[in-house]
C-alpha cells in the first residue's frame, strides 16, 4: 500500500515494550509517593513540643518547634515561676547558642545581656514570667542544645532540639 494511501500512525516495531530504570530513580520512585504521605499525616510539617525541668527553685515550662522550614517564622515561649517563698534577685535564662545557631532573625522579648542570655530580676515568690522569642529556620539539619535556668539556689536545666527541613 502506497503512502499517501496510509491512515493512521505507522505499526510499531517489532519487540516487546520494557519500562528500564536506573538506580537513582529506582530510589527516587519510592520517594516521590512516600513524601506525600508522610506529609498528609503531618510529619513533614512544623510542630511544636515542650519540655519541663524543676529545681533550683524554679519550674521551667519552654514551648518550642522541634521540627520547622528554612526561613519559616516560630515562635518559641519559655515559661518560668518562682517555687520558693523568697523573692529572688536575679534568674539567668540562658539559650544554647549550639541551639539556636540554626535559626536566624531572633527577636527577644526581654533585653538580652550577652548571646542568648536573659536576665529576670524580682522574682516573687509564687510568681511567673514568660519569655517569648521569634526565630526562622535558618540551617538545615538538626540542632540539639539545653535552655538553661540559673537561680540563687543551682541551675536547672531542659534540653531542647529542632530539625530544620529544607
Amino acid at each position: 500500500m502506497p503512502d499517501s494511501e496510509r491512515r493512521g500512525p505507522p505499526e510499531p516495531p517489532p519487540g516487546t515494550a520494557r519500562l528500564r530504570l536506573t538506580r537513582l530513580q529506582l530510589f527516587g520512585l519510592p520517594v516521590l509517593f512516600l513524601v506525600p504521605i508522610l506529609a498528609l499525616f503531618g510529619l513533614l510539617g512544623e510542630h511544636f513540643t515542650t519540655a519541663h525541668a524543676r529545681g533550683a527553685g524554679v519550674a521551667l515550662d519552654a514551648r518550642y518547634p522541634d521540627r520547622a522550614h528554612y526561613r519559616q517564622p516560630l515562635s518559641m515561649r519559655l515559661h518560668v515561676r518562682n517555687e520558693t517563698t523568697t523573692r529572688m534577685d536575679t534568674v539567668t535564662i540562658v539559650l544554647d547558642s549550639s541551639f539556636m545557631s540554626g535559626f536566624s532573625d531572633v527577636s527577644v522579648s526581654a533585653p538580652l545581656n550577652g548571646a542568648y542570655i536573659a536576665r529576670l530580676t524580682g522574682l516573687a515568690p509564687g510568681e511567673s514570667r514568660q519569655l517569648n522569642a521569634t526565630v526562622s529556620g535558618e540551617k538545615v539539619g538538626s540542632h540539639a542544645g539545653a535552655i538553661t535556668v540559673t537561680t540563687p539556689l543551682g541551675t536547672v536545666r531542659a534540653p531542647a532540639s529542632t530539625f530544620v527541613f529544607p
